[in-house]
């Protein structure tokens, strides 16, 4: 399973360059889970605001789901993320956290309070840092 940790570590490299160096002074096995990590939170985040696609976006979702069920995915990203999870045990409410936020993206150009914006960043933000 290391191509997939590795596909990630291609797209972590080729986008977060910064990110991406400091993640080199990381033992191994924390490396290779922020690729994951950056890379399955990337690949939506563009869906959303490069591409602004909500029909690719929900299919992702709708993969995520069930790589979900079934533990394994075609999709390397997943496969990354859901080794990743298990091996640091990370809730799924911080994935599905960001997947609502992404949602919420796609579709949505303003925020009626300062409530409703800050539910937005714990999705899009805080929920990835945790």
């Amino acid at each position: 399973m290391i191509d997939d940790f590795e596909y990630c570590r291609r797209i972590h490299q080729k986008f977060g360059k910064g990110y991406y160096f400091a993640t080199r002074f990381f033992p191994q096995h924390i490396r290779l889970g922020t690729y994951a990590l950056y890379a399955w939170t990337r690949i939506p985040d563009d869906i959303v605001d490069i591409e602004r696609n909500e029909e690719k976006l929900a299919e992702w979702i709708s993969d995520w789901r069930a790589s979900e069920k079934v533990g394994v995915s075609a999709r390397p990203e997943m496969n990354a993320m859901l080794m990743t999870r298990h091996k640091f045990n990370i809730p799924h409410k911080y994935n599905d956290a960001f997947l609502s936020s992404m949602l919420i993206n796609i579709k949505k150009r303003s925020y009626a309070d300062m409530s409703e914006l800050q539910g937005y960043m714990y999705g899009s933000a805080t929920s990835v840092g945790l």
